[in-house]
């Protein structure tokens, strides 16, 4: 079953974003999700320091073209915008359903492995959420990057700073990325 198409954020994406954005990130990526059984997961080590500008489009396609066979979400889009906040558009794939999600929203980094978020808009298969079903949402999607972040060994987050439709990132990141079976 699927519900209409997500919303169209305007941004357009290729495999140089793709290449571009992991240059800039020098980070070693051995990821192959297409050969990659339902099981596998990534395995990170190393620590290298980042100081990079992202725009939108390579983060799209970072996501996009780096699909864990267990990711649920497909055509996303994200788009960072003057005002602090960004948006994402997608298709949540779940449980034989195709559900178009949208969501905009600020954020801050708490401490080098930990972040808060605040919602500004949400809505599923173009239904607005009500106001207690967003924090229910919020206080899962915050327990569940933050649990993320926490276990990507290397990872430390310094500062972001949107501006321009892109992402400032200081921190470290992990120097390899290697997809492995469970």
């Amino acid at each position: 079953m699927k519900l209409t198409g997500p919303r169209d954020l305007g941004v357009r994406y290729d495999q140089a974003d793709h290449e571009r954005a992991l240059a800039k990130s020098k980070l070693m990526l051995d990821n192959k999700p297409d050969a990659s059984p339902p099981d596998s997961h990534m395995v990170y080590s190393g620590q290298i320091p980042i100081d990079e500008t992202f725009s939108g489009a390579e983060i799209t396609a970072l996501i996009n073209y780096d699909r864990s066979p267990r990711f649920k979400w497909s055509n996303v889009q994200v788009r960072f915008n003057d005002d602090g906040s960004a948006e994402a558009s997608g298709v949540l794939n779940f449980r034989g359903m195709s559900l178009p999600v949208y969501i905009k929203g600020s954020g801050d980094i708490v401490s080098n492995k930990s972040i808060s978020l605040s919602l500004q808009d949400i809505n599923v298969a173009n239904f607005p959420i009500t106001e207690s079903m967003k924090e229910q949402g919020l206080s899962f999607v915050l327990g569940r990057a933050n649990d993320k972040i926490q276990s990507i060994s290397g990872l430390e987050l310094g500062s972001l700073e949107l501006s321009d439709g892109n992402v400032h990132f200081t921190g470290s990141i992990p120097e390899k990325a290697v997809r492995e079976k469970e």
